[in-house]
C-alpha cells in the first residue's frame, strides 16, 4: 500500500475490481438479478405488515399458508417432528392490507415457495385452491436457466421439487407440463 494504511483509498491495480466474468459468474449474476425483480416487481415481496395467517375475504386462500408436500396444510404436530425437510409457503397476494399513495388497495398475484432441505428429489403436490389458475415457476436454485412462467402446471399437480433447493411459484393461467 506504499504508506497508506487506508486500502479503499486506494486508486490504483490494488483495489481495482476484475469484471471479466466467466461463465458461471454470469449466470449467477443474471439468476440475482432475476431475484431482484421478482421482489422489485411484485408487492408480495415487499410487505409492511407482519403477516397474520387469516384467510382472503371470499376465499380459503390466508395472507399466509404453510403447506406439506402433499399440498394439505401444515398441521401444529408436524412442525415439531424432526423429520420435516420439505415444506411449502403460499403468500397471499390478494390478503395484503396495504394501500398505495392514491388510497388504492394493493394486491397482487399469489406465490408458493418450494424448501426441501433434503438431499434427495421430493414429489410435491401443488396447491389446488378451486380457481383453475394453476402455478408458473419463477425461479428454481436448482434449474437457474428455467425461464419466469416458461414451466407451469394446473393446480394439485406433482411437481419434482430437486434436493436443497428452493422454487417460486405464482399462481397464474396454467399451461400444461415440463
Amino acid at each position: 500500500q506504499h504508506g497508506n494504511n487506508n486500502a479503499y483509498a486506494q486508486d490504483n491495480e490494488l483495489a481495482w475490481v476484475h469484471w471479466d466474468l466467466g461463465e458461471r459468474d454470469r449466470e449467477l449474476l443474471e439468476f440475482t438479478r432475476r431475484v431482484a425483480r421478482l421482489r422489485r416487481d411484485h408487492p408480495t415481496f415487499r410487505r409492511s405488515k407482519f403477516f397474520r395467517g387469516r384467510e382472503i375475504r371470499g376465499s380459503e386462500v390466508r395472507d399466509v399458508m404453510w403447506l406439506s408436500p402433499d399440498g394439505t396444510e401444515m398441521a401444529d404436530a408436524e412442525w415439531h417432528s424432526g423429520y420435516v425437510r420439505c415444506f411449502g409457503m403460499v403468500l397471499g397476494g390478494e390478503a395484503m392490507e396495504e394501500w398505495d399513495e392514491r388510497g388504492e388497495q394493493i394486491t397482487d398475484q399469489n406465490f408458493l415457495l418450494l424448501f426441501n432441505g433434503d438431499g434427495g428429489d421430493i414429489e410435491f403436490t401443488l396447491p389446488d385452491f378451486g380457481d383453475s389458475r394453476g402455478w408458473c415457476v419463477m425461479l428454481d436454485t436448482a434449474r437457474p436457466e428455467v425461464r419466469e412462467k416458461s414451466v407451469c402446471y394446473p393446480d394439485g399437480a406433482t411437481f419434482n421439487l430437486a434436493g436443497r433447493a428452493m422454487v417460486v411459484l405464482i399462481e397464474d393461467e396454467a399451461r400444461e407440463g415440463e
